[in-house]
């Protein structure tokens, strides 16, 4: 055999077991679960709505911005409480998947966010469930706030929740902003808009 054609068989074989295996091959997935009883949960992308609760699965690196629409709220979530979200396979230490909630102005606390990572970094994330609550950026230094996750194909829940136990919580979704509560440990798999 030819050393051209050995190389074409050669190649054609690696070529289609890389192909059925998926080197590369990047999933996440966003899931929104709306139990406040109103509002509409958003996912943006380059200022488009790109899922108003459906479940979003993307292919390769995604960013976005995620929140409740309640009716206060801008294009770009401004006026409302805001989830932003890189997600990408590790590709260096500190490479990976990051998601935050952030209270940055123009942003405003108008509904309890939670969220948590699951398929990798299952239950880990954060809560926000007051205007002061110690798990969101308040200013563009505060990285404590991000929560990251360096485990391939990673994806989230988004949940927006009726909590009638929480002290601000008001016909369904509305707050008293003048109470507050200390947050609470996520234990499920979510990201919460209460």
């Amino acid at each position: 055999m030819p050393a051209f054609m050995a190389f074409s068989v050669f190649f054609s074989f690696f070529l289609g077991i890389f192909s059925a295996i998926g080197v590369g091959a990047e999933t996440h997935t966003i899931k929104f679960i709306n139990q406040c009883g109103r509002g509409t949960p958003c996912l943006v992308v380059n200022a488009q709505n790109v899922s108003t609760g459906q479940d979003y699965v993307v292919n390769g690196i995604f960013s976005a911005i995620a929140y409740l629409q309640t009716g206060e709220c801008n294009v770009n979530g401004e006026e409302c409480t805001l989830l932003e979200m890189n997600l990408a396979n590790p590709t260096c230490p500190g490479c990976g998947s990051s998601v935050d909630i952030s209270l940055i102005d123009p942003h405003r606390f108008n509904v309890e966010t939670s969220f948590a990572y699951y398929n990798g970094c299952d239950g880990f994330g954060a809560d926000c469930n007051s205007p002061s609550c110690a798990a969101a950026f308040y200013a563009p230094e505060d990285w404590y706030a991000q929560r990251q996750c360096e485990a391939d194909n990673c994806s989230f829940n988004v949940f927006e929740l009726h909590r009638p136990e929480h002290l601000f919580a008001i016909n369904h979704c509305d707050i008293d902003r003048d109470k507050s509560v200390e947050p609470y440990n996520v234990a499920e798999e979510s990201i919460y808009y209460h």
